[in-house]
């Protein structure tokens, strides 16, 4: 058999096929493509058929994809970007639609707020959104397409297909607002600042605090921006980006970093798909923060 019509026999099998090995579950796949799971269930195994071996371990309870069906799905993967990228070309709408941008952690949010702002300057069609995430989920959405950039604060191994990208460092320090009783000591020790209640971030964000450090944790926001207003108003000390903090004016004598040993750094990188020579709207993207990140 050629190879054009061995793939017309395969090809109405493939988008079946890679929801349901994304999912590794036929009832979600289902739902998902709005089929029942006894046509899903049948489109696997012709599929199977086809290229004369089993692309799935069946479980009790869900399908496990094996090797020569994580191989399958990688080219799948790559093969539907292409033909995405392409469509979009032909179309004019490289710079036009969603740019999906998620993060595991609120400093990251506030590079990616100027440099999108820059970026919807030249290129009004796009429209950035911006959510938070788990590092873990994040790899899995642009894996599966549906996110476009992840920002991690941490140093984890891209997926594969994926590269990870060093934008900058992160210093962290311990700050009080003007009417906390630590704003005006001179000298304040780790067991004073300990004494004190912080505001932090939901569990699992990072927020630059030692983690070999105990502390309590009095108010619990994601939003950096409603972290610094807390601390800013005395009620609550703060572990914040010194560069955030002195990029913004109204913060100028309202809070103090305070003369302590406890900080920390951290870096920030982006993680996206590995490019295939298009300058499309995950390049302008990624040239924006470079710019920002300096």
């Amino acid at each position: 058999m050629n190879r054009m019509r061995r793939l017309t026999n395969l090809w109405s099998w493939l988008p079946a096929f890679r929801v349901v090995a994304e999912t590794e579950h036929l009832p979600t796949a289902a739902k998902t493509l709005a089929v029942s799971p006894s046509a899903l269930s049948r489109s696997v195994r012709l599929l199977e058929e086809a290229v004369g071996q089993p692309l799935f371990n069946r479980l009790p309870r869900r399908l496990q994809l094996n090797p020569a069906g994580q191989e399958l799905l990688e080219s799948i993967r790559t093969a539907m970007r292409r033909l995405d990228d392409g469509l979009h070309t032909i179309g004019g709408a490289t710079l036009i639609g969603e740019l999906r941008i998620a993060t595991t952690a609120s400093t990251a949010a506030l590079l990616v707020v100027p440099a999108m702002e820059a970026v919807r300057s030249q290129n009004p069609g796009l429209i950035p959104e911006l959510t938070a995430m788990s590092s873990a989920l994040a790899f899995e959405l642009l894996l599966q397409g549906r996110l476009d950039i992840a920002l991690v604060e941490e140093r984890a191994a891209p997926p594969r297909d994926c590269v990870g990208e060093r934008l900058l460092e992160v210093t962290y320090g311990v700050y009080c607002g003007e009417r906390h009783p630590l704003f005006g000591a001179r000298k304040v020790s780790d067991e004073e600042v300990l004494e004190h209640p912080f505001v932090g971030p939901p569990d699992g964000v990072d927020d630059g605090w030692p983690p070999q450090l105990a502390r309590t944790v009095g108010f619990r926001v994601w939003s950096y921006h409603l972290a610094v207003e807390l601390c800013r108003e005395g009620r609550y000390l703060a572990t914040l980006p010194d560069r955030c903090v002195e990029a913004m004016p109204k913060n100028r004598g309202k809070l103090k970093r305070l003369p302590v040993s406890i900080e920390s750094k951290s870096e920030i990188f982006a993680v996206y798909r590995r490019p295939m020579g298009v300058r499309d709207r995950v390049q302008v993207a990624l040239e924006a923060l470079r710019a920002m990140a300096g």
